[in-house]
C-alpha cells in the first residue's frame, strides 16, 4: 500500500495531528526532527477475520487442517503488513536549502 504523505504548517500542528492519529488507532514506526511516520495499528478486521475463518472450515476438510492453521496465520500478517501509512512532514522544512549569495 501507498504511503500518504500529510504536510503540517510547524511542530505543534505536528504534535496535534500525531495525536488525533494516535486517537484513530495509529502508532509511531519512526519520528525524525521534520517527520514522522505513522501506520495503521491492525490484525484485520471483523469482517475479514469472518470471511478468512469461513474460508479455513472450507478448506479444513480436503487439507485435514493444515490448510485452516496457514490461513489463519496468513492472515493477520498480510492485514498487518499492508496496514495503510502516513508520513507528516513540516511544510518548508524538507530539502530545503538557503540560497547561496554572491557578489
Amino acid at each position: 500500500m501507498a504511503t500518504r504523505i500529510r504536510d503540517v504548517k510547524d511542530e505543534d500542528d505536528m504534535n496535534r495531528v500525531v495525536d488525533d492519529f494516535i486517537t484513530t488507532g495509529y502508532v509511531v514506526k519512526e519520528q525524525g526532527l521534520n517527520s514522522t511516520m505513522m501506520q495503521k495499528h491492525t490484525w484485520g478486521s471483523a469482517l475479514g477475520w469472518i470471511v478468512a475463518i469461513v474460508v479455513a472450515l472450507i478448506v479444513a476438510i480436503p487439507t485435514l487442517g493444515v490448510g485452516t492453521v496457514i490461513i489463519l496465520v496468513a492472515y493477520p500478517i498480510i492485514a498487518h503488513k499492508t496496514a495503510s501509512k502516513v508520513l507528516l512532514r513540516v511544510q518548508g522544512q524538507q530539502g530545503s536549502v538557503a540560497p547561496m549569495v554572491t557578489e
